[in-house]
């Protein structure tokens, strides 16, 4: 991952899977700018994650296995918009979403 990512979207939400993702400096930068739509990062495990920026409306949530201490890798994450959170997975890799659980099931599905 570059040293600062941008990443932008007009309407609907942002899904980041960082999880497998190799850091260019011990801290970088992604910055997430929607009008409406929060974003969903997954960090792997032994990341320090810093999360600022504004949402009208929105909050930020971090999940997963305990902060890291000082001197570990940090992902600043910049989050801007007017209605969307920041919800932040650290470790392990994301779980399917449930639109990929309903056409796993349909592929599944056998028709007579």
């Amino acid at each position: 991952m570059d040293r600062h990512v941008i990443v932008v979207s007009i309407v609907g939400g942002t899904r980041l899977d960082l999880s497998q993702a190799q850091l260019a400096a011990p801290e970088v930068t992604l910055t997430k700018v929607s009008l409406v739509g929060g974003v969903r990062v997954w960090v792997p495990a032994g990341i320090r994650v810093e999360v600022s920026g504004f949402s009208l409306i929105g909050g930020t949530r971090l999940y997963g296995e305990t902060e890291p201490g000082p001197g570990a890798p940090t992902v600043h994450v910049r989050a801007f918009g007017l209605v969307g959170g920041v919800r932040v997975i650290r470790g392990g890799p994301p779980e399917p979403s449930r639109v990929d659980r309903r056409s796993d099931r349909r592929s599944r599905r056998t028709r007579f």
